[in-house]
C-alpha cells in the first residue's frame, strides 16, 4: 500500500494543503507588517520573528524532504484540494 500511487497522491493532496496553510499565515503575516499604523504592535507580537517562522516552515513543507516525512500518515483526500 505504501508503494501505491493511491497513497502517493494523498501524501501530495496533504503538502498541497500543508503548503496552503503556511501561504495563508504568510499573507496575513505580510499584510499586518505592511500597515504602519500597526508597527508598535507588530514589534510588540514578535511579528517579525513569526514571518520568519512562517517563510522557513513553507520552504520546509515544499521541499521533497517534507513529502518523505508524510510516509506513514494517513495524508488527505485528493478530491478536497481541487
Amino acid at each position: 500500500m505504501l508503494a501505491s500511487e493511491w497513497y502517493a497522491e494523498r501524501l501530495r493532496a496533504r503538502q498541497t494543503l500543508t503548503t496552503r496553510q503556511w501561504r495563508r499565515h504568510l499573507d496575513y503575516l505580510e499584510k499586518f507588517l505592511a500597515k504602519p499604523n500597526y508597527s508598535d504592535e507588530a514589534e510588540r507580537l514578535g511579528i517579525p520573528a513569526r514571518l520568519a517562522v512562517a517563510r522557513r516552515e513553507d520552504a520546509r513543507v515544499n521541499s521533497p524532504a517534507y513529502l518523505a516525512e508524510l510516509r506513514g500518515t494517513l495524508g488527505a483526500e485528493p478530491a478536497i484540494v481541487n
